[in-house]
């Protein structure tokens, strides 16, 4: 399968979890000169930045390790210009991977970790 029509598969999925935990998505590929950001949502008080992984097999933790130190400092610089760009102020936010595997399949499994990496906001 097309990684792009994976990976937009998995967002929908995500997204799709996200509101029926209660959350509501503000921006889905979220691009800034910085970088990208898959979805921002918000529940309660926080913003929650959320970097998506897919792969096709049961590998969740190699999904959640190709978010390496690089990728988290580049997604936490794009969280820091969307505040500013939104002029969110202090907020709180925090920065969550959600991992995605089977997409395609009638039970996909999702695998989702709060807090995934330090936060820079």
């Amino acid at each position: 399968m097309n990684k792009r029509l994976l990976g937009s598969q998995a967002e929908y999925l995500v997204s799709k979890t996200l509101v029926s935990n209660g959350y509501r998505v503000c921006e889905r590929n979220y691009y800034s000169h910085v970088g990208e950001i898959d979805l921002i949502a918000e529940k309660n008080e926080w913003l929650v930045f959320i970097e998506v992984k897919s792969r096709h097999d049961h590998d969740l933790m190699a999904a959640a390790e190709s978010v390496t130190w690089k990728k988290q400092r580049k997604i936490i610089r794009t969280a820091q210009y969307y505040l500013l760009e939104h002029k969110l102020g202090s907020v709180a936010c925090r920065f969550d991977v959600i991992c995605v595997t089977n997409a395609r399949a009638a039970h996909p499994d999702i695998h989702w970790i709060k807090n995934a990496f330090v936060n820079g906001c």
